[in-house]
């Protein structure tokens, strides 16, 4: 498996926005760089895939055709809706997607986005993934509008080298032709990626508390980078921009890069994907003068943190890891870690009060504050959290 085949299998195993697996990825190349052949890689893990051509597409295949029922304006779905529903656990593959007519993009933007197609919503478990060329390598190619193009993680399409397509190529014996050749679920063995998702949940709840805390005590420190726009006559408005919706995918980036071991590179790849390579170079910086510790490590007392007024930074995003670690549910030694977190609260409150605040206000929302250990800490915030509108 090469490197960037490694990169979209992680991706595409790893949680994503509302609610859905995935993170949305758009790829750019030139034309015939394998992009289609590699993305059918997937079916190995137990994914089916299902291949929509935007530029032939009309917007009812993609938003539901309307049909009268009974007086009621019903949107019923296209037959690849059904495929990838039967299927459960499937990819979407909108091929060539700046060659689609106006409005069947804007028809797109709400399945990529929750998944909804007319009146249905698909499994969580389908993904989404595009493709597309340069627009000055495209017949009839546009730059995408903002809102779709703040809906993908953007890379750059690394082809596979020429040891990578020997290889391919050597062992690509025809065995595929036959019967099922032409069926999008042939050869689809959902246990595989059934028990793929499992894993990724089980190491998921460290992982996305760290990326959670990292990313908001980033925005903290740079407020300015949370929403940044280009003006539509730009070219960067078609590509990676950073939103709130895009610091989001960021953060779920993060989580999945630890989860599924990315290299440093490949991770600062995606994000710069999400949010521009602008604000991914300054995040990336950021990230690597802080040194975090894991979250879980410093609840469990295994590693020793120690608040540094000159890194007050440092301090924000630790503390937020932790409160993000405690509030999951599914948080394995979670009273212990939740009294250990209010205990550090506490500690912290005499020194740097207003960093403690934000973990706090996490704590109580999420109704943690009637530990033992919070009572002392929240005596001393009191005119904090009352000035903050939070008691």
């Amino acid at each position: 498996m090469s490197t960037f085949t490694h990169v979209i299998r992680a991706m595409t195993f790893t949680p994503g926005l509302n609610g859905r697996w995935g993170i949305p990825m758009l790829f750019e190349s030139e034309p015939g760089m394998a992009k289609t052949s590699i993305l059918n890689t997937l079916r190995d893990d137990g994914l089916a895939v299902v291949t929509i051509l935007g530029s032939v597409r009309d917007p009812s295949d993609i938003g539901g055709l309307p049909v009268e029922v009974n007086g009621v304006i019903h949107r019923c779905p296209d037959t690849w809706v059904a495929e990838v529903t039967k299927a459960k656990r499937a990819v979407v593959f909108f091929d060539e997607l700046n060659t689609s007519m106006p409005a069947v993009m804007n028809a797109m933007l709400r399945v990529i986005n929750e998944g909804v197609v007319g009146d249905d919503t698909l499994p969580p478990t389908v993904r989404f993934v595009a493709a597309q060329n340069p627009v000055e390598q495209t017949a009839g190619g546009y730059d995408l509008a903002p809102p779709m193009a703040n809906r993908f993680c953007h890379v750059a399409w690394q082809a596979p080298t020429h040891a990578d397509w020997s290889s391919w190529m050597l062992g690509s014996d025809d065995a595929a032709f036959g019967a099922d050749a032409g069926n999008p679920n042939a050869d689809v063995d959902g246990e595989t990626a059934e028990a793929l998702e499992a894993k990724v949940l089980k190491a998921w709840p460290r992982a996305w508390s760290r990326a959670r805390g990292t990313v908001a005590a980033f925005i903290g420190a740079r407020p300015e980078l949370l929403h940044k726009m280009p003006k539509v006559d730009d070219p960067n408005a078609s590509k990676a921009w950073p939103s709130r919706r895009t610091w989001e995918m960021a953060a779920r980036v993060l989580a999945g890069a630890d989860v599924h071991k990315l290299s440093e590179a490949d991770t600062n790849l995606l994000v710069a994907g999400c949010v521009g390579v602008a604000a991914s170079a300054e995040f990336s910086a950021w990230r690597a003068a802080q040194d975090l510790p894991d979250a879980a490590a410093v609840l469990d007392g295994e590693v020793s943190f120690g608040h540094d007024p000159r890194r007050l930074d440092r301090t924000a995003a630790v503390l937020n890891a932790c409160a993000a670690l405690v509030t999951d549910r599914g948080c394995d030694k979670r009273e212990a870690r939740i009294t250990m977190l209010w205990t550090m609260l506490g500690a912290l409150v005499d020194h740097a009060a207003d960093l403690t605040v934000p973990a706090a206000r996490v704590l109580i929302k999420a109704g943690l504050g009637g530990n033992a250990a919070a009572r002392p800490t929240l005596a001393k915030l009191e005119p904090l959290l009352r000035a903050a509108g939070i008691r």
